[in-house]
């Protein structure tokens, strides 16, 4: 048998690149030891990984990536392209510093804003809508009635703080089950008129929401 070369593939490309996907694990987008081992391997493998490594990012808890620490080896505008989840907040940053990133993540679907950030004023509302691929959004400052906030868009489901922290919002952008599978009942129910009346859209979700008192007969099946 032929020796093969250093890096050079056994497989055809499309199966390599399959293994090296479900062999990265992306869940943890701080504590990587073992992942950055596999983007080691040889450059296609890196260029197959990047849209991994940055699926999810954290600049609230935890800053990945650090943008301060290696600017020479990170460039927002490339990386900020392969984000589905943002967990961010205006601490340290300012509140231009977060408009300013989540306008470069034109792909997020779930974007947590933190801190005291007030995601219904201008201009950070502003760049949030025009998030085409939103689905998910989460801020623990909003109370009262949000019934302004839902009438910009019917993919939005706002859930009171206490069933939103960090733990939780990582198991969501993981793929586990968590509090937002309230949020997609409602967004279902409001795309589909299931809703009896909109007494549930005056403030957040909580907890304690019982659906079959709230759906209409359809909705209920």
């Amino acid at each position: 048998m032929r020796d093969s070369e250093p890096n050079e593939p056994i497989f055809p490309p499309e199966l390599e690149r399959k293994i090296f996907e479900m062999v990265y694990d992306g869940n943890d987008p701080v504590n990587r030891s073992s992942d950055n081992h596999i983007n080691l391997v040889a450059k296609r493998v890196y260029i197959w990984i990047r849209p991994l490594m940055y699926r999810i990012i954290n600049q609230h808890s935890a800053s990945h990536p650090n943008f301060s620490r290696i600017p020479a080896f990170l460039d927002a505008d490339d990386i900020c392209q392969f984000v589905h989840h943002l967990a961010i907040s205006n601490a340290p940053k300012t509140e231009a510093d977060v408009n300013a990133f989540i306008s470069q993540c034109p792909n997020l679907v779930n974007l947590a804003c933190w801190g005291d950030l007030i995601i219904t004023e201008a201009p950070l509302w502003d760049y949030i809508s025009g998030l085409k691929k939103l689905r998910r959004l989460s801020d623990r400052e909003i109370t009262g009635d949000v019934r302004q906030v839902y009438s910009n868009d019917c993919r939005i489901a706002i859930v009171h703080y206490s069933l939103s922290d960090s733990d939780d919002w990582f198991r969501g952008a993981r793929g586990e089950r968590d509090v937002w599978w309230h949020a997609e009942t409602l967004v279902t129910a409001r795309k589909n008129n299931y809703l009896q009346s909109d007494d549930i859209l005056k403030h957040p979700l909580t907890k304690d929401v019982v659906w079959p008192e709230l759906l209409t007969e359809e909705g209920k099946r």
